[in-house]
């Protein structure tokens, strides 16, 4: 998600749950973003192969919701994403490929992140590190694009590991 004003939001549909946004968006081949909240689409964005601009005006809706998003191109959350939601208050991002669901949910006791500090710009940046340096050692074994879907991958999951945030991935059944 990226967060400038281009994609205006899109009449509601019949995908008031997780479940039904997930099918709806699995495959498709532009990114979207679907705002749920008490069982209710409060929005729902449709963008680019790889990317969706959104104006902070809508963004407000995210406190307390379900964000809802997919990346055709494989990847996990981009670093904006995980910016957006901690910064309106999500409860949760959901984000979706053809392969996988990654998840995260904000603790109980809040996000406590904030990506202006720069001890947080440190761990991510280790994290990185962290990260390539395991993937090297398979990098033998996969093709470019499957590196690079692990490698965000990897430093997400340190990342959440490191601050105590459960991160899931899983595949699709």
């Amino acid at each position: 998600m990226t967060y400038l004003n281009t994609h205006l939001p899109l009449f509601k549909d019949d995908a008031n749950t997780v479940e039904k946004v997930i099918s709806k968006i699995r495959y498709d081949t532009h990114e979207n973003v679907y705002i749920l909240k008490n069982g209710e689409q409060v929005w729902r964005f449709r963008g680019e192969t790889d990317r969706v601009t959104i104006d902070n005006i809508y963004l407000v809706n995210m406190i307390d919701a379900s964000i809802i998003h997919n990346h055709p191109g494989g990847f996990s959350f981009s670093k904006e994403d995980v910016e957006a939601i901690i910064r309106y208050n999500a409860k949760e991002l959901i984000l979706v490929t053809q392969e996988y669901i990654y998840s995260i949910t904000r603790p109980k006791n809040g996000w406590n992140i904030n990506f202006d500090d720069p001890q947080i710009d440190v761990l991510y940046n280790t994290c990185q590190f962290l990260a390539r340096t395991a993937l090297d050692k398979k990098a033998h074994e996969l093709l470019f694009n499957e590196r690079e879907i692990k490698l965000i991958h990897y430093i997400w999951d340190i990342f959440f590991r490191e601050l105590g945030i459960s991160y899931v991935q899983k595949k699709h059944i």
